[in-house]
Parts: structure tokens; sequence; C-alpha cells
């Protein structure tokens, strides 16, 4: 389903929540050996709308009125709202984490150590109700895809897969 929101996002007021760089943060990895990925599932739909704002997400059905409890992808400040949350999910883990949109990888030097780390990261997105997509997720893995790169404890190294689209 497709909701034309051009009228509602015309008059909003832009947020501006702009992204890190991601080679600034893919620089933290050095000296790391144990990864974690994570990525929520239905991403923007993890963020409420106000109350009193749902009546401006209503659509019309051909069987009724209907109005979003949760942000949408076509709203204007969507993206904004959504990595605002994240980085408030995941700042007391700054040190170990990389929140990049729903891509998360936490990493560590030690398996013991990073066991902590991840226990502490679930127990908050437990308490917080937020459901994680199973498939897109790896544990405690010596190496890892993230966002276009591999990553492992010799370094950072582009995906192939993405080398050769760019190729082809």
């Amino acid at each position: 389903m497709c909701v034309d929101y051009r009228g509602l996002n015309s008059i909003t007021a832009e947020v501006q929540y702009p992204l890190q760089y991601i080679e600034d943060l893919l620089d933290r990895l050095h000296v790391t050996h144990v990864f974690t990925k994570l990525d929520l599932a239905s991403g923007y739909h993890q963020v409420w709308v106000h109350p009193d704002d749902c009546h401006k997400t209503t659509f019309i059905a051909p069987d009724g009125f209907y109005g979003y409890k949760v942000i949408l992808f076509g709203l204007a400040n969507a993206p904004a709202a959504f990595v605002r949350m994240m980085h408030k999910i995941f700042h007391p883990h700054r040190r170990n984490s990389i929140v990049y949109l729903d891509d998360v990888l936490f990493f560590s030097k030690t398996l013991a150590e990073h066991k902590m780390h991840v226990e502490g990261v679930l127990k908050a997105l437990r308490n917080m109700r937020l459901p994680l997509s199973e498939a897109k997720c790896a544990f405690g893995t010596l190496e890892t895809s993230f966002v276009g790169f591999r990553v492992n404890r010799h370094g950072i190294h582009t995906e192939e897969k993405k080398v050769k689209a760019v190729w082809d």
C-alpha cells in the first residue's frame, strides 16, 4: 500500500539529524576480534507517533478511514526520528557499538567481554519491546558483513558482491 503524504510533508518542520560518516564509524573497529550484528525488524515501524498527531496520518480506504500509530517510511522526518531513537537506545553501549540506521554492530576484544555487552543490549531491546530480524542477525562471530563491508580481526574490506555490482 502506498499513501501520498506530500501534502503533510510540505508543511512539516524539517528535523536535521545527520548520519555519521561510515568511514569514521568503521575506524573504531581496529583491534577487535568478536562481532555481533543486529537488525531491527520493521525499522521505522518501531517509532510511535505521538497520540495527538495520529490524525495527521489518516488515509481513506474503501471500507473507512485509518491512521498510523507508528512512523511510516514516507513521512518527512521518519529517518531522523528513527536514527535518534536508535542512538538513544544504544548510547550506553556506544564504546562497543556502531549504529547506522537500523544496522547495529557490536565489537569486543574477547568473547567474555562480548557476551556481557550483548546481554546488556538484548535486555535493553527486550525492555523496549523492540524485536530483531533474526535472519539478519549474527552473534559472536569472528567475521561479519556490515553495510557493504567484511569486518574481521584482520581489518575491513569491501564486499566482493558490492564491487561486482558496480562493475556490472
